[in-house]
């Protein structure tokens, strides 16, 4: 329950980023229309990384959406708890 909490709260500063709205996130990553400042990417713990640059999606709830990265690759989530 810590970690998670943890990380919900690690999350939370890239809600609001002005002129950069959340589209989705999860414990471990976040959707957005632009890519983060340097300040919060980088390979140490705690930073984000540039996963995929997606070209077009749909983010319906928690872990569930279908993504069309600019790779020409796709992934989709479902997950019913």
């Amino acid at each position: 329950m810590g970690i998670t909490a943890n990380a919900r709260i690690s999350i939370s500063h890239f809600k609001n980023i002005p002129g950069n709205p959340l589209i989705y996130s999860d414990t471990d990553s976040a959707v957005l229309p632009l890519s983060l400042s340097k300040e919060f990417t980088g390979n140490l713990i705690g930073q984000m990384s540039l996963v995929n640059k997606i070209k077009e999606g749909f983010f319906i709830g928690a872990k569930l959406y279908c993504y069309v990265n600019n790779k020409k690759g796709s992934c989709c989530s479902i997950c019913w708890n």
